[in-house]
């Protein structure tokens, strides 16, 4: 339980990748292949109790990425922590290649997540109940496709669908107040 029972993190998903877990819509067939052998990065699971940090990652059930989604995964990451934390939030998703998009087997290519590719460029720094509180609300009000789409690395390519987001939670030494 989380946040004095209130909460609860979700069930992980199967270690092995099963075909039943995903939407054919929201991830396309022909990328299944990827998907499988990178299951890990994108199930649902968690390394939690880690001495310096912990990892959340939620798998995103819809097509279309809610910031409310985004922002209460956030929030049950952020309640399993008792002590001071910086996080970071990335995003697995789909993309196909804009020149082959409307044709019959359109180019597309699963990008992970990862530290490296956050959506804070500066991992903020989590003291109280409050600051948990103020990032949820952020998040929740936040356009995280037009961010995320912003930072992709080639403009050949657009965002098809979300699969997963990644809570880092790198901790401190002091604890919450």
């Amino acid at each position: 339980m989380v946040g004095g029972g209130k909460l609860k993190l979700p069930d992980e998903d199967p270690i092995e990748f099963s075909p039943d877990l995903i939407d054919p819509v929201q991830i396309p067939q022909s990328v299944w292949p990827s998907l499988r052998q990178q299951w890990n990065h994108v199930r649902t699971h968690f390394r939690l109790n880690g001495r310096m940090q912990d990892l959340f990652v939620f798998r995103l059930q819809d097509r279309i990425l809610s910031p409310l989604e985004v922002a209460d995964n956030a929030r049950l990451a952020f309640l399993t922590q008792s002590v001071q934390f910086r996080f970071n939030i990335s995003f697995a998703f789909v993309l196909v290649q804009k020149s082959t998009e409307a044709s019959d087997s359109p180019e597309m290519r699963i990008f992970y997540a990862s530290n490296n590719s956050g959506h804070y460029e500066a991992m903020p720094w989590i003291m109280c109940q409050n600051d948990i509180e103020y990032y949820h609300k952020q998040l929740a009000l936040s356009d995280i496709y037009e961010d995320v789409s912003e930072r992709l690395p080639n403009t050949k390519w657009k965002i098809k669908s979300f699969v997963s987001m990644t809570v880092y939670i790198a901790k401190m030494e002091d604890k919450l107040y």
